[in-house]
């Protein structure tokens, strides 16, 4: 009986190696999604008169998982769109503007293996 359920425990690690390739694991990823945007982009808002955050492109995204692990880079498109493949975990993502006025926005996020996390970081134009 010691046998069989030896047998049957060796059986079921070797399964889940079945989707190895190379001698390394495969691993599980999830995908965060987001925009960058900044603003305010009018001196003066006033009622009425909506003055709407622009997309940033170019604004370098990083994310950096929470305890202190992988890191991963992107630079956001012409809309201010990103796309990040990641392992599950949690994250830091910060983005940095582009050009000689520099802002920063960090927040987490948390990803899930086959899941879409979505985000947005809000860049300051400086402008008053």
């Amino acid at each position: 009986m010691r046998l069989l359920a030896t047998a049957v425990a060796a059986a079921a690690l070797l399964a889940g190696c079945g989707g190895q390739s190379g001698g390394s694991a495969t691993s599980a990823t999830g995908t965060l999604s987001g925009r960058v945007v900044a603003g305010p982009t009018c001196p003066v808002e006033r009622i009425g008169s909506p003055c709407p955050p622009r997309a940033v492109a170019g604004a370098e995204v990083v994310a950096k998982r929470a305890d202190g692990g992988g890191l991963r880079r992107t630079r956001s498109d012409a809309d201010g769109s990103f796309v990040l493949a990641l392992a599950p975990g949690r994250y830091v993502v910060t983005a940095s503007s582009p050009g000689a006025y520099v802002s920063t926005d960090s927040a987490v996020a948390v990803v899930t293996s086959g899941v879409t996390a979505r985000l947005t970081l809000r860049l300051d134009t400086g402008i008053r």
